[in-house]
């Protein structure tokens, strides 16, 4: 989806654009067919508000879909509760004590006032300190920014991220894409020149030219190059340029994935447990991704960084949200177990600064090479960041070609 995304800015712009991948076009962004049914790689959503939704349009691409079911649940101890996510609703709850309320309200009414830069070397844990949130309202922001950043590390995550992400989603909420997000791949990869099973070994400088060594066919020479791979030490050994230690990046953030097809929706379709970093929410209905009248329903275990963990217990667990949701066994059709995917390649410490501290596009010491991804550049996280950083590349590949003799 990185390389799709820069290439079509990039030919925009009027430049010859040749992709390779080793692999299918999309990258984590591939959706798996399945029986009839669609499967992301792991739960993906669109933020309506995002720099991705705002990219896409620009290049004349609208997806469709849906909202998330407005009818969602926290859980703990094994009940489930409505999901405190209006003054209404906040008001009534039984899962938050008199006091944890008032310090949700006023949290959450805040956010979009927050100078998200600001807390950027403070971590999640230590602005949550700040605040002095009582353990159940701290419980229950946990749970939601779980969902909202994809990383289970408060004592590592920069709260310049948590309260970018909160913003997002209190301002705008998110889409689920019809047809997956195979969809999107597929029209931004409409006009390439897209060479699959063609994978790259090392990107080396010979005058004004840029050669790729590897894949069939033999070298391919460029004026430019742009590296959008899935982690930094794969663009680190394609470059020669070590990124996580010149930057200080911080570790992955992983997650164990389950994706149902069934006969129906579940009676409850978004269940998000306070005491366990799991995540369940019925991405079909609303988005078109299954054979009618049946649904797709997409759980996460939001892993400990650096954990180890059983893949057969961490399926069982999730079965286990799929049960208290309603999803009885012998209403699925099909599934599909993911026991460890990464989620964020380099989570954005309050350590090093927030986004701040990630690798700008361009390679030091070798003009005309980039790089572009989720962990690329100083705006944005998740598919938002891989969005912002493809198009400042692609610009940078524009100035770059407009002052190299042609």
């Amino acid at each position: 989806m990185r390389e799709s995304l820069g290439s079509s800015s990039a030919r925009r712009a009027g430049h010859r654009v040749v992709v390779l991948d080793a692999h299918p076009a999309g990258g984590r962004a591939r959706t798996t067919p399945q029986g009839g049914f669609r499967f992301n790689q792991g739960a993906h959503a669109l933020y309506l508000g995002g720099h991705g939704h705002r990219v896409l349009a620009g290049l004349g691409i609208h997806p469709t879909g849906g909202l998330p079911a407005r009818d969602s649940y926290v859980a703990t101890g094994g009940k489930l509760h409505e999901l405190p996510g209006s003054p209404a609703k906040l008001l009534r709850t039984s899962i938050l004590s008199v006091r944890a309320k008032a310090q949700l309200g006023r949290l959450l009414g805040g956010v979009e006032r927050l100078d998200a830069a600001a807390l950027s070397r403070r971590s999640v844990a230590e602005w949550f300190d700040d605040l002095g949130l009582r353990p159940d309202a701290r419980a229950l922001v946990e749970t939601i920014l779980r969902v909202a950043t994809y990383v289970n590390a408060p004592e590592l995550l920069s709260a310049e991220v948590a309260v970018q992400q909160l913003q997002l989603v209190l301002a705008a909420n998110v889409l689920y894409m019809d047809g997956g997000w195979q969809w999107m791949v597929d029209r931004l990869r409409d006009g390439l020149d897209v060479r699959e099973g063609v994978p790259a070994q090392a990107v080396r400088r010979e005058g004004h030219d840029l050669v790729i060594d590897g894949g069939a066919g033999g070298p391919v020479v460029a004026r430019a190059v742009v590296v959008a791979v899935g982690h930094p030490a794969e663009a680190h050994r394609l470059t020669g340029f070590d990124f996580a230690a010149e930057h200080g990046l911080g570790p992955p953030a992983e997650v164990a994935c389950l994706d149902l097809g069934v006969r129906h929706a579940p009676r409850h379709p978004v269940v998000f447990p306070m005491d366990r970093p799991l995540y369940l929410s019925t991405h079909c209905p609303p988005a078109e991704l299954a054979p009618a009248g049946h649904s797709v329903v997409q759980l996460m275990h939001y892993l400990p960084v650096g954990s180890r963990h059983e893949p057969a217990a961490t399926r069982t667990e999730l079965e286990g949200l799929a049960l208290l949701a309603g999803i009885e066994h012998d209403a699925i059709v099909e599934s599909r177990y993911l026991h460890r995917m990464v989620a964020v390649p380099a989570i954005p410490t309050a350590s090093e600064g927030g986004l701040a501290g990630r690798p700008g596009v361009a390679v030091r010491d070798t003009p005309g090479l980039f790089v572009a991804g989720d962990w690329v550049g100083g705006r944005s996280h998740l598919a938002d960041a891989s969005f912002a950083s493809a198009e400042e590349a692609a610009a940078a590949v524009d100035r770059h070609l407009a002052r190299v003799p042609a």
